[in-house]
């Protein structure tokens, strides 16, 4: 998190979020060519979308405080 504004955090968890997206992709390839098993892109979908879960309540988060520090702003 060395991003200096919640705005930069937000963006920077989105491009997080893409990459995972990213290697859910590879990984439904490897399973369609047999380079990884049933298991094991199971597990890795299961990693992936609590990793999601967790990125989305982040940037969540994040964007809350956001509105609230510009609804203060506008107030003043």
């Amino acid at each position: 998190m060395g991003r200096d504004s919640d705005k930069e955090k937000t963006h920077f968890i989105s491009m997080a979020y893409t990459s995972l997206m990213e290697v859910m992709c590879q990984t439904e390839i490897a399973l369609r060519v047999h380079y990884i098993s049933e298991d094991a892109f199971l597990k890795i979908e299961n990693e992936v979308t609590i990793v999601a879960k967790l990125l989305s309540g982040l940037k969540s988060s994040i964007q809350k405080s956001l509105n609230k520090q510009n609804s203060l702003n506008t107030k003043q």
